[in-house]
C-alpha cells in the first residue's frame, strides 16, 4: 500500500510539472488520482502499522483497536474526497468546490487528533497521518483561497483566455461569456478539420 501511494503521488506529480510545460499527459494524471483514491477509499485499513495486504491468515498482526481502524478507514475516506476534488481542480472541471469544502472539517479533526497522539506518544503511524493530512490540506487550502492559481500558472502566457474563464465563471448563466471563454480556448487548441 506504501509503496502504491509514493508510486501513485509520484506520478501524479510528474505529469502535474508535464501539464503545466503544455506536455499532453492529462490522462496519466487523472489515472493516477483516480487509482490514489481508489486506494485511500478501499484499502484505508493498510495505512494501519503491521497490517500489510501480502500477510496472509496464518500469520498474526498485532492487534489494533477499533478506534484506530474507525479512524483510519474514516480517514481514507476522507482522503480519497480530497483526492478526486483537486484532481477535479486541476483538470478544471465543474464541482471541485462542492468536493473540497466539505472536507476541510474533517481534515482539521484527523490532523487535531494526529496531533494529540503524537504528543502523548510518538506514535508513527500518527505522524504519517499528519503528514498526509498536510499536504492534501495545503493543496485544498491553496484551491479554496487561490481558486485560479492553477489557470493562472498554466495559461500564463494567454491573458485573454484567463479574463474570459474568470468572467465566465462569475456570471455562470450568461451564454455570451461561455462562447468568449470558448473562442478564447479555440484560439490557444485550433480545432483540426
Amino acid at each position: 500500500m506504501k509503496k502504491a501511494e509514493i508510486i501513485l503521488v509520484s506520478i501524479s506529480g510528474l505529469t502535474l510539472v508535464l501539464m503545466a510545460l503544455w506536455v499532453p499527459v492529462a490522462i496519466f494524471f487523472i489515472l493516477a488520482m483516480a487509482s490514489l483514491s481508489v486506494l485511500y477509499l478501499v484499502f484505508s485499513f493498510a495505512l494501519l502499522p503491521g497490517r500489510a495486504l501480502s500477510q496472509s491468515a496464518n500469520i498474526k498482526a498485532a492487534p489494533v483497536s477499533k478506534g484506530r481502524l474507525i479512524g483510519s478507514i474514516g480517514a481514507g475516506f476522507v482522503f480519497s474526497m480530497v483526492v478526486i476534488g483537486l484532481m477535479f481542480g486541476f483538470m478544471r472541471w465543474p464541482g471541485w468546490p462542492g468536493m473540497l469544502l466539505p472536507t476541510v472539517l474533517p481534515l482539521v479533526l484527523i490532523a487535531i487528533i494526529s496531533f494529540i497522539k503524537i504528543s502523548k506518544a510518538k506514535d508513527d503511524f500518527y505522524k504519517k497521518m499528519l503528514i498526509r493530512v498536510a499536504v492534501l490540506g495545503a493543496l485544498t487550502a491553496l484551491f479554496l483561497t487561490v481558486p485560479y492559481f492553477w489557470l493562472d500558472l498554466k495559461y500564463r502566457d494567454f491573458p485573454e483566455y484567463r479574463a474570459a474563464v474568470k468572467a465566465a465563471d462569475a456570471q455562470p448563466e450568461d451564454k455570451a461569456l461561455q462562447q468568449k471563454e470558448q473562442e478564447e480556448y479555440n484560439r490557444i487548441f485550433p480545432m483540426q478539420e
